[in-house]
């Protein structure tokens, strides 16, 4: 699933139907972690400390029937985030232990396009703002809104060395101050060359 940078951990002979897969993409980046039970796999992401991988942001919860989006999903003019409102309830605002960042890019047609590119934070003053929705109940409805908003995001789980972002569960505070696990969309590509969003709130246009 990973390619080359990929690292498939070894287990116990009566274990061989567990198989995990690890992967940081380059430095600074979140490790994604990839747990196959028989033919069900889930992935999960990590915050790191240095070489400590046992921060707390990751979960191994292997479905979320919450989102939580913090970019142009926010807004009104993108199709997706249409999608989104009319298949999924919101919540409200909520925030993610992030940073977040300025991403330029020039579109097929040549319009500027401006978007946020958020990753798990360590700091305390380290926060991503968005807002929280909950997926359709039905697991049929639920993964095509998810497959509609993966193609949108540039994520696909079969090549998530590639992906630009990655769709993977961490703690989300709502905003009645209880933590839950929501899938989130984190950014795949450094991030040193970015300018930060102080705030951590991008306003869609």
């Amino acid at each position: 699933m990973f390619g080359a940078m990929g690292r498939l951990l070894d287990v116990p002979a009566r274990l061989r139907w567990l198989r995990l897969r690890y992967a940081r993409l380059h430095v600074g980046a979140p490790l994604l972690l990839t747990l196959t039970l028989g033919n069900i796999s889930m992935s999960v992401c990590f915050a790191t400390r240095g070489k400590d991988t046992s921060a707390s942001l990751g979960s191994f919860a292997p479905r979320s029937d919450l989102l939580f989006v913090y970019g142009t999903l926010r807004g009104s003019d993108v199709e997706e985030a249409q999608v989104l409102a009319a298949r999924a309830k919101r919540l409200g605002t909520a925030t993610l232990q992030g940073r977040m960042y300025r991403c330029h890019e020039v579109a097929a047609d040549g319009r500027a396009l401006t978007y946020p590119a958020a990753v798990p934070g360590e700091a305390d003053d380290d926060v991503v703002r968005g807002e929280l929705f909950e997926l359709p109940a039905d697991p049929e409805a639920r993964d095509e809104l998810l497959s509609v908003l993966d193609r949108y995001e540039e994520f696909d789980a079969a090549r998530a060395a590639s992906s630009l972002f990655i769709r993977c569960i961490l703690p989300v505070k709502s905003h009645r101050g209880r933590f839950v696990h929501a899938w989130v969309y984190v950014y795949n590509r450094p991030v040193d060359s970015l300018a930060r969003i102080s705030s951590g709130d991008f306003s869609p246009s």
